[in-house]
């Protein structure tokens, strides 16, 4: 191996075999001059590749053995392909200090605001007891007979964490559904969606 290669493991779980794309693994290449980059599927694999390793691209769910994280090994660093660390955050992990770790808490943003806005009208709606009834194959016209909903517009959210996910979390709930936006930041308190800020102390 030359000695001036940087090398990146790639470790993907099984079931995210089409992510990244060939598309994304070519970019990832040409960063860099000097940049392999290794895919594995495989977590006994990504343990051995790890520990000869520059940097690793990772889900959460992927292990490094303590040979990888020690001061005299390569790695140096780490990016969580998840928004959260904590199912990554392990004490070995924590204690090396050496490693510089990124997540993806930012690039993730509108998606995880989108989700949370798919998850607020199923309960909205009553996802739920309209599937029942669909699958009962039981419909009525009777209000009494249709399972309990209501509506988001008007309604008040509270946003703990203003951030790239809660700032996408707060546009949309302010301009798509007319709803009343509160927010909790620690250091930020100028997005222009959230109508007052609160204390954690307000809760």
């Amino acid at each position: 191996m030359n000695s001036k290669e940087l090398f990146v493991v790639l470790g993907v779980p099984p079931t995210m075999r089409d992510l990244p794309g060939e598309e994304h693994l070519e970019k990832l290449s040409e960063a860099h001059p000097r940049v392999r980059v290794e895919r594995t599927y495989d977590i006994d694999q990504f343990a051995e590749s790890v520990k000869q390793a520059d940097g690793a691209i990772v889900q959460a769910n992927f292990r490094f053995p303590s040979e990888a994280l020690k001061p005299d090994a390569r790695l140096r660093w780490i990016q969580l392909a998840a928004a959260g660390a904590d199912r990554a955050w392990t004490p070995e992990l924590r204690a090396a200090e050496h490693v510089t770790i990124t997540s993806s808490k930012g690039p993730m943003g509108s998606l995880l605001a989108e989700h949370t806005v798919l998850l607020m009208l199923a309960l909205a709606r009553n996802l739920r007891g309209l599937m029942k009834i669909q699958a009962d194959k039981f419909w009525s016209r009777q209000d009494y007979d249709i399972p309990f909903m209501s509506q988001m517009l008007g309604k008040t959210i509270a946003i703990l964490g203003v951030g790239s996910f809660g700032g996408n979390l707060a546009r949309i709930c302010k301009v798509g559904f007319g709803m009343k936006v509160l927010g909790m930041a620690r250091t930020s308190s100028g997005n222009p969606h959230v109508g007052r800020y609160f204390q954690r102390n307000e809760l």
